[in-house]
């Protein structure tokens, strides 16, 4: 019986002669298997990756028009998960008096729901992002689209499509329609009475 040094002796004998074959062959062999591999390891990768990977952006796909979904899952989140967020970006809101709290870019936050575990990652779409039509201006661009994507286990894809992301949805229009309701003071006191 052979012992492990034995098996793995065998290993480094066949993986020394392929390395020497391979330096062998002319170049465009060379580029033939780098192109080989690079275009079959992201589906060999997908092929046995369990996770699933839903990504809501910032802008929809009407031009110049920001998508209501985004702003809905950002309230959603900034409301359920923001409590467990280490980073946390703050701006003036629409009305000018009240700051607005919402997740900062690279930020991952964790939601459970039904038994199914949601990581919610805040990020933008990086350098390489190109507009769908060319836009001129004289200014560059103040802030690159950003984007949240959810990842969870395919087991939990029926869960999460029909009943976490609707109930998501629906929470966080709630939010937004709370946020940006006017809110009016009654009080006892006609108008012409100023008297107290």
């Amino acid at each position: 019986m052979a012992t492990t040094v034995d098996k793995w002796v065998g290993v480094g004998t066949a993986m020394t002669i392929f390395t020497l074959l391979f330096s062998r062959m002319p170049d465009r062999v060379h580029d033939e298997v780098r192109l080989f591999i690079t275009k079959w390891t992201p589906l060999v990768a997908a092929y046995f990756n369990p996770y699933v990977h839903l990504t809501i952006s910032e802008q929809s796909g009407e031009q110049f028009r920001r998508n209501e979904l985004f702003d809905d899952i950002s309230a959603y989140l900034t409301d359920k998960c923001a409590h467990g967020a280490r980073r946390l970006k703050v701006e003036l809101g629409n009305d000018g008096v009240l700051p607005e709290i919402t997740l900062d870019d690279k930020v991952q936050v964790t939601d459970d729901s039904d038994g199914a575990r949601i990581w919610w990652y805040a990020t933008n779409k990086g350098p390489s992002y190109r507009s769908p039509s060319p836009v001129l201006s004289i200014f560059p661009a103040d802030t690159e689209p950003r984007l949240f994507r959810a990842v969870f286990h395919k087991r939990h894809r029926q869960v999460v499509l029909d009943t976490y992301l609707p109930r998501a949805l629906a929470k966080g229009h709630e939010l937004i329609g709370n946020m940006t309701r006017q809110r009016r003071l009654f009080t006892n006191h006609r108008h012409g009475n100023r008297s107290t």
